[in-house]
């Protein structure tokens, strides 16, 4: 760094490099957590690239009066060179025809940007993919839904009912307070849900539940939520299925407690397979290869409202995705659906019907 530099400004230059590095490696070991293949390690680590990149070059300009010309040019150039430089080994992997040579690359990168601390933020990642929609689909021939909260939105108040009357009364507090936390914590760490390893992941954490009290709570859970079936399920369920089509549920939760709730709301009739907690837990890739079985990857669309476990996975796995919010409803599916077909749609009450 050149001897020039104001105190203030040899101070945001080396902060500078310092944040830009670490977050690289933050996206990278989130990414790893997430069991992302190596193309989408690589577009992840890009993400926060481009994002530290924007956060950087606004704290110049903020800064830009206590900054000399000097320091401010020195840290522009490094952002710069860094990100065409990283970028350069993302789209490397890209076209990398081989894991060895997308390997290679990793450790490449992996001497480009040593020697920096690591952390856990998936909330630029959420933001990167979060605005992007599909408009309209294709004909696809398998439907992957998500449950909770696509086509079901749960009432959980009698869960703790069950699990007060069997958790040590010594430990309930506690556990009331931390069994959420526990449990997205467990799904970061195991492949899926089973009675043993959740027990003693709750023993590790000093709570008290045995695999009969788990067994118990998931059916006492399939007998006493009530759910709310969303607006326009049943009819895209009966399209689906007049259509031909395949519906496979991917759930990350026990299949104990999901597959009573489809009965009670009417949908398990339309369902082909539900591939649930047990089985293996989104977004991790092999949730979504058996939801896919034998499918060509282009016929399959995943549905959810979760960016991180129903988008992140789907775009893992290389299959489109279509996220249900206040805007992009299920109905507003439906309509895309029959588009699809070349079918007529009715707009809305003030419209006439329309061809797509």
């Amino acid at each position: 760094m050149p001897d020039e530099f104001e105190p203030i400004a040899r101070e945001f230059y080396a902060k500078s490099l310092a944040v830009f590095k670490k977050a690289i490696l933050e996206a990278e070991e989130e990414a790893k957590k997430r069991r992302l293949s190596p193309i989408y390690t690589f577009a992840f680590i890009n993400i926060r690239v481009e994002q530290i990149y924007a956060n950087l070059t606004n704290a110049m300009n903020v800064n830009s009066q206590e900054l000399n010309n000097a320091v401010y040019g020195e840290t522009d150039r490094f952002l710069t060179s860094a990100r065409q430089e990283l970028r350069g080994y993302i789209e490397d992997m890209m076209h990398s025809s081989t894991l060895g040579e997308m390997i290679a690359k990793n450790e490449q990168l992996h001497a480009l940007i040593e020697d920096s601390g690591i952390a856990s933020d998936l909330s630029l990642f959420e933001m990167s993919f979060g605005g992007e929609q599909i408009q309209s689909m294709r004909d696809y021939k398998k439907y992957i839904f998500d449950l909770d909260y696509t086509l079901l939105i749960p009432d959980w108040s009698m869960e703790d009912d069950f699990l007060k009357k069997r958790i040590p009364a010594m430990e309930q507090e506690e556990f009331f307070k931390q069994k959420q936390a526990i449990l997205n914590s467990y799904e970061l760490e195991f492949p899926r849900y089973d009675f043993k390893s959740l027990s003693a992941y709750f023993k590790s954490h000093g709570f008290t539940v045995t695999e009969d009290v788990i067994n118990g709570w998931m059916i006492h859970n399939g007998e006493t939520i009530k759910d709310e079936v969303v607006d326009g399920v049943i009819e895209l369920f009966k399209y689906l299925k007049e259509n031909g089509k395949e519906i496979v549920i991917l759930t990350s939760w026990f299949s104990g407690t999901q597959i009573p709730r489809l009965k009670r709301a009417g949908l398990y009739e339309y369902v082909d397979r539900v591939i649930a907690g047990e089985d293996a837990m989104k977004p991790d890739l092999e949730s979504f290869k058996l939801a896919i079985g034998n499918t060509d990857k282009k016929d399959c669309i995943m549905i959810g409202d979760s960016i991180k476990s129903d988008k992140v996975g789907a775009l893992n796995a290389g299959i489109d995705c279509y996220i249900v919010d206040a805007e992009n409803t299920l109905r507003k599916f439906l309509q895309m659906v029959k588009c699809s077909n070349g079918n007529s749609i009715h707009l809305s009450a003030n419209q006439k019907t329309s061809n797509c």
